[in-house]
């Protein structure tokens, strides 16, 4: 039987009361009126769920996934759930002894970040479900995203690996900058190129605008859903996974 997205809700039901990875929030804010609230995933259940929904999309776009969830302390993974489904996931990676997942294919540039002094992050694990509200879940990912990065260890740089279609679509609306290219992703097997967004530039931009997380988010909506690039809904997303 395939994965469905109410399989997804029912699966792992019973490990619901699992210990948390990691000491964050397990409720965090959801950002703007879009009605799509943001949990960080601490039991094994939502882990499984968060999995799940990356195995269905990432299949039905003929992405490979390399095999299930393995825990780690620099992840901190997001669900993002509309009507009691999971319609989004996000997972943000700390720096650490393990390094980036992008480092398998961009060593030498995030490297050359690190020598610098930088502490980096990563953004990847994303998956939407393929009928959900993908503008609004984007964004209310990426705000949350947004938030932790803030809070956590003084990062400076966050890198993503997304497909080269997509490339712009995440320059436009995030601000990112191509730091790399012309690689497979192997966790994947698919083109990527990586791109890196400087977070104290990305929050002058928004103190310039003296916009708060909220009102971030909701232009984003607004923003992306006017110019977005035709098939956003079906695959404009990082395909690390």
């Amino acid at each position: 039987m395939g994965i469905t997205q109410r399989s997804i809700a029912r699966r792992g039901a019973a490990d619901d009361r699992a210990n948390a990875l990691v000491p964050y929030p397990r409720v965090v804010r959801t950002p703007g009126d879009s009605g799509i609230s943001v949990s960080v995933a601490h039991t094994l259940a939502e882990r499984r769920r968060a999995s799940a929904l990356i195995e269905l999309q990432y299949t039905s776009r003929g992405y490979c996934v390399s095999g299930g969830w393995t825990a780690s302390a620099s992840e901190v993974t997001l669900i993002a759930a509309e009507a009691g489904l999971t319609v989004g996931t996000l997972t943000l990676r700390l720096d650490g002894p393990g390094g980036l997942r992008a480092d398998e294919s961009y060593g030498v540039q995030i490297d050359a970040v690190r020598a610098t002094g930088k502490r980096v992050c990563e953004f990847g694990r994303f998956a939407v479900a393929a009928d959900a509200r993908s503008i609004p879940v984007l964004a209310a990912l990426f705000a949350q995203g947004r938030a932790l990065v803030r809070e956590l260890r003084g990062i400076t740089d966050v890198f993503i690996e997304v497909n080269p279609r997509h490339a712009a679509f995440y320059r436009k609306l995030f601000g990112f900058a191509v730091a790399g290219r012309g690689r497979i992703c192997p966790r994947v097997r698919a083109p990527s190129v990586l791109m890196r967004l400087d977070v104290a530039a990305f929050e002058r931009r928004l103190s310039a605008g003296r916009e708060h997380a909220a009102a971030w988010a909701s232009r984003l909506i607004r923003s992306a859903s006017a110019g977005s690039p035709q098939g956003t809904s079906q695959g404009s997303r990082p395909i690390a996974a």
